[in-house]
């Protein structure tokens, strides 16, 4: 749940701007979010300093290097690279296979 809180921030205009700061400063207004949406903060402050997730992203960030993936939105489906918008019509198909 935290999680998407933090996602959907930012993909805001303010989340934008606040993605641009310095790391602490970017790091407590993430806290700030957090409870102002009654998170646990110390559960927050605690997988960021043992760096869990870290590796996932990194893992994901190399297997995207890998497929040669250069933005969003890519879906790789059934081995295929759709780059771009997707009609639902288009991914119902490749699904279909």
């Amino acid at each position: 749940m935290a999680f998407w809180f933090v996602h959907d921030f930012f993909f805001t205009g303010e989340g934008q701007n606040v993605a641009k700061l310095e790391k602490k400063l970017l790091q407590i207004r993430v806290e700030q979010l957090l409870r102002d949406k009654k998170v646990d903060v110390k559960a927050f402050q605690a997988a960021l300093e043992s760096g869990k997730g870290r590796q996932r992203v990194l893992d994901d960030m190399a297997l995207g290097k890998k497929l040669r993936i250069t933005g969003t939105p890519t879906k790789v489906v059934n081995g295929d690279i759709i780059v771009g918008s997707t009609a639902d019509t288009v991914l119902e198909k490749y699904l279909a296979k």
